[in-house]
């Protein structure tokens, strides 16, 4: 009977150890389609910490992975705009891959000292950031800019990776002064005011799926509108139209907004798309106006021939007041080219812009040719009015510096509003 018992027991072991050992080796198989990682290594790092790599590349040394697997994990690192060039070298055995990614790391302690103009505003800009603080993708930045003769300081922060997860966080406080001046349908001036704000906003964002980020952010404003420091032009001309422009307010501001899509960087060019929906709560606190404001963005970028690029951009926004400090100010700098700086007053708008831009000469720099198309339509007096606008300018950019972008750009508008104007400064239009 003993040695019945001790051959069941055998029998039993045997087969347990048996099924153990199938489960270890299928764990330690890749399927038919992937192979091993069996060592990763990161050439070219001189100040950036390879964690920074290995959070963006999310692939690690033991994972079973494709080729698609590995070149996502790529234009993850390439998408930090980090580095200056990201490549990627596989020794592939039977059953594993050896990767090696090279980099070029970018100049990016950035000292800001510009100049420009649009719409007839000056400006210029001192300060210092860096979005690549001790190498560790944290972004730290202050700047003061007098705008039209007008001060304004701003500090803010950038952790791209909070806890090691995907979880971006930021903040800025500002504390901003600029003129604004007020115009007729034949771009004559007819009054200004200057608006005093200050800012204090946090937000954070959470990457829930490869290409979905909702995200959530909390801002306290306060206002004063006057005629503190306009041009006595300016405000003989408010007297004249009968514009008192003295307001105040105060106000907090829950956003919530969602991110889809994904935009990839590939040097000085992008590609992809992507959808972002935003919505507010404005609540005033030191005034009786509360109310909704929505923003839709689309953007969509093609790489074309010849390293050249096609982006489009499309923005509805739309809110529930007509503040005098919350009204959107649209024209030249930021929403279309061909019309002087917030030549336009509304609170509700649709802008679309289209740009083809096309390089000349590519050596340490590169020199783009941009062709474009601005559209703006938006409400005026309870009533629509449209504006558009074609024309070119340059870019000179130098990729082994973070975002060194030099914009030159000439257009001429037609519609409500008509004339000329030229814009320029740093970064691509969008």
């Amino acid at each position: 009977m003993l040695l019945v018992y001790q051959s069941q027991f055998r029998i039993i072991f045997t087969l347990f150890f048996i099924i153990i050992f199938s489960f270890s080796i299928q764990a330690k198989t890749c399927d038919l389609t992937k192979k091993r990682i069996s060592k990763i290594q990161y050439d070219g790092l001189i100040k950036t910490d390879s964690k920074v790599l290995e959070h963006e590349f999310e692939l690690k040394e033991g994972d079973c992975v494709s080729p698609e697997m590995l070149e996502f994990g790529l234009q993850r690192v390439r998408n930090t705009n980090l580095f200056a060039r990201v490549d990627i070298a596989t020794i592939e055995g039977p059953y594993s891959y050896n990767v090696t990614l090279t980099i070029v790391e970018r100049w990016t302690l950035i000292p800001i000292l510009k100049f420009g103009g649009g719409g007839g505003v000056a400006f210029y800009t001192v300060g210092l950031y860096d979005p690549h603080v001790l190498g560790k993708n944290f972004e730290l930045g202050a700047q003061y800019e007098s705008l039209g003769g007008v001060p304004s300081q701003v500090v803010w922060f950038r952790k791209q990776r909070l806890f090691s997860r995907r979880i971006r966080v930021g903040g800025d406080l500002w504390n901003t002064t600029r003129n604004r001046l007020i115009y007729d349908k034949n771009r004559i001036e007819i009054g200004g005011f200057t608006i005093e704000r200050k800012r204090f906003h946090f937000f954070g964002e959470y990457e829930i799926a490869e290409f979905v980020k909702p995200y959530a952010a909390i801002e306290y404003q306060k206002d004063k509108t006057s005629d503190k420091s306009i041009s006595n032009k300016s405000k003989s001309n408010n007297v004249k139209y009968d514009f008192n422009p003295d307001t105040e307010g105060g106000y907090l501001i829950p956003r919530l907004g969602l991110y889809l899509g994904r935009m990839d960087i590939f040097e000085e060019l992008i590609e992809g798309k992507f959808f972002d929906f935003q919505i507010e709560y404005v609540k005033g606190y030191t005034t009786e106006t509360s109310f909704i404001r929505s923003r839709f963005e689309a953007q969509y970028a093609k790489r074309l021939s010849y390293r050249s690029n096609w982006a489009q951009r499309l923005i509805v926004s739309s809110q529930g007041t007509k503040q005098l400090s919350q009204l959107y100010y649209l024209g030249s700098i930021q929403d279309a080219r061909g019309l002087l700086d917030s030549q336009f007053q509304t609170n509700k708008f649709l802008s679309l812009n289209s740009e083809v831009r096309i390089p000349s000469m590519v050596k340490s720099y590169i020199l783009q040719h941009a062709f474009f198309a601005d559209g703006l339509a938006f409400e005026k007096e309870n009533d629509l009015k449209e504006a558009f606008a074609m024309g070119t300018g340059i870019r000179l950019i130098f990729p082994k510096v973070y975002r060194l972008n030099l914009r030159l750009d000439w257009a001429k508008s037609f519609g409500y509003g008509t004339g000329t104007a030229i814009s320029f400064g740093l970064q691509q239009f969008f």
